[in-house]
């Protein structure tokens, strides 16, 4: 797909919210580098919305790969370019893969991390209008992560959160540890 100049420059104008990182990162010794992330992910965690459990572990995928949205987004993309007015894209375009997902690790709850595997976690998601066609971001798998999953109450359903923009922080495993030191101090709380 080709993008006009202007279009080029909507596109650019979408800007995802990234962790903060100092400037003086490189002049630090590892573990305070460490400890300066664990903090900013600390934050992630505690801000948790109304009917999201926050996470720190590893989703893998249970379903056959590629996702269809992935055989189908160039068709769909086609389908609506270039736009006119007899051709409109749907404000989004929805899909939905249920027991997409297993999870395995932990939910953060009042200050401790206490075990979660959830066998089937769904995945729902949008290509939407913006720029003829943005996909949602699925999870990263078979990497530690830090997140939210919505639960459907009173079903126990668990559900990835999806956005133009990532809602899962990768995690590397010095990073982890240091992490789940600074809870442990009491640092992080």
């Amino acid at each position: 797909m080709v993008l006009s100049l202007f279009q080029a420059g909507e596109a650019n104008a979408l800007s995802c919210e990234e962790p903060e990182v100092s400037i003086f990162e490189h002049l630090l010794p590892q573990d305070k580098v460490l400890r300066l992330r664990s903090l900013s992910l600390a934050e992630i965690l505690k801000n948790k919305r109304d009917g999201e459990v926050m996470v720190l572990g590893r989703f893998y995928n249970k379903v056959k790969l590629p996702f269809l949205h992935e055989e189908q987004i160039e068709a769909i993309r086609a389908q609506y370019w270039p736009p006119s007015e007899n051709v409109q894209m749907p404000d989004h375009i929805e899909y939905t893969y249920s027991g997409a997902y297993r999870f395995e690790g932990h939910q953060f709850i009042d200050g401790e991390f206490i075990p979660l595997v959830a066998e089937e976690v769904d995945a729902r998601f949008s290509i939407s209008i913006l720029y003829y066609g943005i996909v949602d971001l699925l999870p990263p798998t078979e990497i530690d992560v830090v997140g939210a999953l919505r639960l459907t109450k009173g079903v126990n359903i668990y559900e990835v959160t999806t956005s133009v923009c990532p809602t899962y922080e990768q995690v590397e495993p010095a990073q982890m540890a240091d992490l789940l030191q600074c809870f442990a101090d009491g640092e992080c709380l």
